[in-house]
């Protein structure tokens, strides 16, 4: 059985991610939506590339913009 994912699975799973972030406000969802909509792009410009290689893309994305977002919150804070 063949797993087949076209750039638009991915950016509903953005679309789905974003609903999540407005209802539960952690900027967590956000970032994954983020790298959701990139990996749609990336689809998008090559559409050859394989499931396996696409979720490591998402998970890669996820991790490092979730890392980056962390270091500059703790840099930063917002003030309430």
């Amino acid at each position: 059985m063949e797993v087949v994912m076209d750039f638009w699975h991915w950016w509903i799973i953005a679309v789905v991610l974003v609903i999540i972030e407005i209802l539960a406000p952690t900027f967590f969802a956000l970032w994954m939506a983020i790298a959701a909509f990139m990996t749609g792009v990336a689809l998008f410009l090559m559409p050859e590339m394989q499931w396996e290689y696409q979720v490591f893309l998402f998970a890669t994305l996820s991790v490092i913009s979730i890392v980056v977002w962390r270091h500059y919150y703790i840099k930063n804070p917002i003030a309430t």
